[in-house]
């Protein structure tokens, strides 16, 4: 292999002007356009390779990108990674995906992590348990972590989501236009997600005077079939004759249950029942009706995730300093045909 001495012998130039150039930090040493030009042209002619496992033995880290998610991941964690893997491609940067039960964090996947000399990670739809695990682990070891949507805040990482309170804010603000003032909630599988949706969601309706009955706000699942639709039909029972007119869901695949159930049990949509929906899923344009709905950035989040975790490994601080203040993306209301008016008293 051509060596970084080969090549600064072809450029006229020292080893250590031909490892900034050849690293992307030229401008550090105020190195000029011309030398960086001839160095550049002298690696190009010998077909010189970077060699990143020289590179990590060195400084300790590669040009890897760990995703840890879980194993069953869904349409929004396809997004997140198509945004992260642009990110990290155009920083010559690789991702390596780390699938990891909801339950915990094995030992052997976290030595694996630590083997690969990881130059930060990007975590996603995991439990509590598993994020206070890794938390502990990335601090120990200096490895920047960026913690994408349904993450709690931590003290290692930055959090990267969607600005939830505008788009639960905007579905209300939505509905209450529309006349509705009997509303309910069916939020995803408890946890800090579907705490910060319920919050934004009461907020909302405080905000216009309006409170909810208790039995009205229900949490179930955001992909589980059986356990959405106990809660939807518990809520349908427990509210007798006097049902909400509208259904606020906190993901698509709630408010296409809702929908279901709502049209076997004789309901016209969305004359007798508005439902409105949150992500804006592929599917969420062709259900019947197409569903209201809160349009994510899932894409953009994977994106920014990335670029954060790469600025923080480029530091060249002595010491990282976590958490940073998080970001949050804009969140958009997207009106389709599963809400309206509500029916006459």
């Amino acid at each position: 292999m051509v060596t970084m001495n080969e090549v600064a012998a072809r450029a006229g130039v020292s080893q250590a002007t031909v490892s900034f150039v050849l690293g992307g930090r030229a401008d550090r040493l105020k190195i000029s356009r011309q030398t960086r030009d001839r160095v550049l042209g002298a690696a190009r002619d010998l077909g010189y390779q970077r060699n990143q496992l020289a590179r990590a033995m060195v400084t300790g880290k590669s040009r890897i990108i760990g995703v840890l998610t879980a194993p069953h991941s869904g349409e929004n964690i396809v997004r997140m990674l198509t945004g992260a893997m642009e990110a990290a491609s155009q920083n010559n940067y690789l991702l390596k995906v780390v699938h990891l039960s909801y339950g915990g964090v094995d030992e052997a996947t976290i030595a694996r992590c630590l083997e690969w000399r990881l130059a930060g990670a990007i975590v996603v739809g995991l439990g509590e348990e598993a994020h206070q695990r890794l938390n502990v682990v990335f601090q120990e070891n200096q490895i920047p972590v960026a913690l994408v949507d349904n993450v709690p805040p931590l003290n290692w990482g930055v959090r990267v989501g969607s600005d939830d309170a505008k788009g639960i804010g905007e579905v209300v603000v939505h509905l209450l236009g529309l006349g509705h003032r009997r509303i309910a909630l069916i939020g995803g599988r408890p946890g800090p997600l579907s705490k910060w949706r319920e919050k934004s969601f009461r907020d909302a309706l405080a905000a216009a005077g309006l409170e909810v009955p208790a039995h009205w706000v229900r949490l179930s699942s955001w992909s589980d079939q059986a356990i959405i639709e106990a809660e939807v039909r518990a809520l349908f029972e427990e509210s007798g004759d006097h049902l909400p007119t509208a259904v606020v869901c906190t993901a698509d695949a709630v408010a296409m249950v809702v929908l279901r159930i709502a049209r076997a049990r004789g309901l016209r949509l969305p004359s007798d029942l508005s439902v409105t929906g949150y992500s804006n899923a592929n599917l969420a344009e062709f259900v019947d009706p197409p569903l209201t709905t809160v349009d994510q950035s899932f894409q953009e989040m994977g994106r920014t995730a990335a670029l954060q975790v790469i600025e923080l490994a480029e530091r060249t601080d002595a010491d990282l300093k976590l958490p940073l203040e998080g970001i949050l993306l804009p969140a958009r209301l997207i009106e389709r045909g599963s809400t309206a008016p509500p029916p006459p008293e």
